[in-house]
């Protein structure tokens, strides 16, 4: 094979290769950024809603995150919005909780928008 050919041959393999590489890096954003937009809505959808009034609870045997949304949450407020809040307010990384351990729970929803939630 002669060397021009060898040349084109290179160059022809680099652009496959370069085009292969931006595909894959535009699906990636395109997956990763649907997922953080899906993320957004649903703690937007609580924020948005108006401030919020919070109560102080401790952590009592038997208690999760939940049950704590449900039980002192916002009325008609999806449970899982209010467990992203309370692990947003409280700094929790994830959803463990102890008996003693002392939340903030958000309790009620205040302001002119307070409907939008429901």
């Amino acid at each position: 094979m002669s060397r021009k050919k060898r040349k084109k041959r290179i160059r022809i393999t680099r652009l496959i290769n370069s085009l292969l590489i931006l595909a894959i890096v535009t699906i990636s954003v395109a997956a990763g950024g649907s997922r953080l937009a899906q993320v957004l809505k649903r703690q937007g959808d609580l924020h948005a809603a108006g401030p919020l009034e919070v109560q102080k609870i401790v952590v009592s045997t038997g208690d999760t995150l939940w049950g704590l949304a449900l039980k002192h949450g916002p009325q008609g407020v999806d449970p899982r919005q209010v467990v992203t809040q309370i692990r947003d307010l409280n700094h929790l990384t994830d959803v463990n909780i102890v008996p003693g351990m002392v939340l903030y729970i958000p309790h009620k929803i205040t302001g002119s928008d307070a409907q939008a939630c429901l």
